[in-house]
């Protein structure tokens, strides 16, 4: 419990000097946690991103706080080394889930999981039936 509460303390220090990016990739209530410390000017330490997880929007519990400022659960895949925190309790651990992470609202970057641009283009569905398949199907091999 102590190990979660310190690591609670330096993500949201992270968070306060602006030195943490979240990226959250969402479909439906599935998807990834992406965050990136940053090092002053920008300077990327480390980044992080979760596997798929079903149930992402469920684990974020993300409810309104004070003004644009918002509470939300941050979902690590693994804990990065990071200056100033010891990490070796958490080395191996996956998908940790630390509470109560207090963010501006609008600095959660939320993006589609599957951007339109990669989505395959589906046949409209009167190119679906049984019959227009065979026809197509009968062509080809003309």
């Amino acid at each position: 419990m102590d190990k979660i509460a310190t690591l609670r303390y330096v993500l949201q220090a992270y968070v306060d000097s602006g030195f943490l990016m979240l990226v959250r990739h969402m479909d439906g209530d599935g998807g990834q946690e992406e965050i990136i410390f940053l090092k002053q000017y920008g300077e990327q330490i480390a980044r992080i991103k979760t596997d798929y997880l079903p149930n992402l929007a469920e684990l974020h519990c993300t409810h309104s706080w004070e003004g644009d400022y918002v509470r939300t659960n941050l979902v690590l895949e693994t804990i990065p080394p990071l200056p100033d925190l010891n990490c070796e309790d958490f080395i191996g651990e996956r998908n940790i889930v630390v509470s109560g992470i207090c963010i501006h609202k609008y600095d959660i970057r939320v993006r589609p999981l599957f951007p339109q641009s990669q989505m395959p283009l589906l046949p409209p569905a009167y190119q679906m039936t049984p019959e227009y398949l065979a026809a197509k199907m009968a062509e080809s091999t003309k």
